[in-house]
Formats: structure tokens, sequence, C-alpha cells
């Protein structure tokens, strides 16, 4: 049986502060280990971030619609939201090894993405991005191995 969450958010960065609460609802309601709401609460924090950030040209509101699934122990997380194409799969890897003061601004958020969640897709359909995201909901976290 799948269950699922929904949430509207609009591309503001107070909007953020509604991430949280939708996480936790799900997370007491499916008994999620705390190490995957860790990951599950990184991932959103910087997908939407950079939906807000990078996605819209304009000054105007938008939306961005975020659906939470569980099926068969399968956390599946989907954003969906218009704007500016921006496929994060073909995001570069950092320098890990490059000093501190030598690396580009940018691109550990979507590597940590990678690194937390089990997979991640992008799809472009009509003149909406879509990110999916899941996470095998085990004791054992992608975060153990970073």
């Amino acid at each position: 049986m799948t269950e699922e969450y929904s949430i509207k958010i609009e591309n503001r960065l107070d909007d953020l502060k509604l991430l949280k609460p939708f996480i936790d609802i799900a997370a007491k309601e499916w008994s999620i280990p705390p190490d995957i709401v860790f990951n599950i609460s990184l991932a959103f924090d910087e997908l939407v971030s950079n939906a807000i950030f990078y996605a819209f040209q304009d000054k105007l509101i938008h939306e961005i619609d975020i659906k939470m699934t569980l099926n068969d122990g399968l956390i599946v997380i989907t954003l969906a939201y218009g704007g500016k194409e921006f496929n994060p799969l073909f995001a570069p890897e950092p320098d890990l090894d490059a000093k501190l003061e030598d690396r580009k601004i940018g691109g550990l958020g979507i590597f940590l993405v990678r690194q937390f969640m089990d997979t991640m897709d992008y799809q472009r359909i009509g003149d909406k991005n879509y990110i999916t995201i899941s996470k095998k909901m085990t004791n054992k976290s992608k975060v153990d191995n970073v």
C-alpha cells in the first residue's frame, strides 16, 4: 500500500521553514529512522534551495510542488517546478581534494544529495523540472560511507 504526503510552497526562502514540519509528519507516521530523516532533510533543503535561488529569472511568486511517498519501504520524493531547466545529474563533481580556498563555489549540495540518497532522477516535461530522489528505509544509511 502506498502512502503519500504532498505540499506546495512558494519560491521564497521563508517557505523553507515549511519543509521540516512536512518531513517530521511523514517521519513520525512512517517510523523513519533518524539517520534517514537527516538524509531526506538535507536533500530537501538543497534541492528546494536550488529551485528558489536559480530556477526563476523574475521576481514573481512561483509554486514548487513536493510529493513524498512510501511504498514497500522505499521513500520517493518528487519536486516539480517551472523556471529554468536544470538537470542535477549533469552537475560536475566537486574537487574534494582541492584546498578549501581553491574550491569553486557551489556544487557541494548536489554532491551531498547524491551521497545521501539512493537514487536521483531528472525529467523536463513541458516547462517543468521534475527531480525525483529515493531512499530505501533501512537502519543502515549512506551517510555512514561519507
